[in-house]
């Protein structure tokens, strides 16, 4: 895969400066809008991501996304959780937690480049404890 010409699909500029530095060199950029599927699994719903990007680009793409799990729930909402967060917010997040004895959670994050052949994946997770109100930089 030729990093070079990858291009990082994001609407979120502060994703892509992250992404930059991590990764040590300059991405492309492009805001695109791409349809996300529904689905429990967090590998799956940026598998199709990535290629839809790559379908629409014609050259490397990185896509990424991101999933909460909350152990009091099962795991849900996992990749749904922009949905919740739209639904709810994360004031709505805390409570929900919080209505069980299990506070604990896993943030998931899949980064995944795709050239149309070659699929390259990266995992990063944090666990801990969702607590009763947002605090912090803008609830986070």
């Amino acid at each position: 895969m030729q990093l070079d010409r990858l291009v990082f699909v994001t609407s979120n500029v502060d994703k892509l400066k992250e992404a930059e530095a991590v990764l040590g060199f300059s991405l492309g950029h492009r805001s695109l809008d791409l349809e996300e599927i529904q689905s429990l699994e967090l590998e799956e719903v940026v598998s199709h991501k990535a290629a839809a990007a790559f379908g629409r680009l014609q050259r490397p793409a990185l896509v990424e996304d991101t999933s909460l799990e909350l152990k009091g729930l099962g795991g849900f909402p996992g990749p749904l959780i922009r949905w919740l967060l739209t639904s709810v917010g994360p004031e709505g997040i805390c409570r929900i937690a919080n209505a069980f004895d299990d506070t604990s959670a896993t943030v998931r994050c899949i980064a995944m480049a795709s050239d149309g052949v070659e699929e390259v994946m990266g995992l990063g997770f944090v666990t801990g404890l969702i607590v009763s109100a947002p605090r912090g930089r803008r609830g986070l």
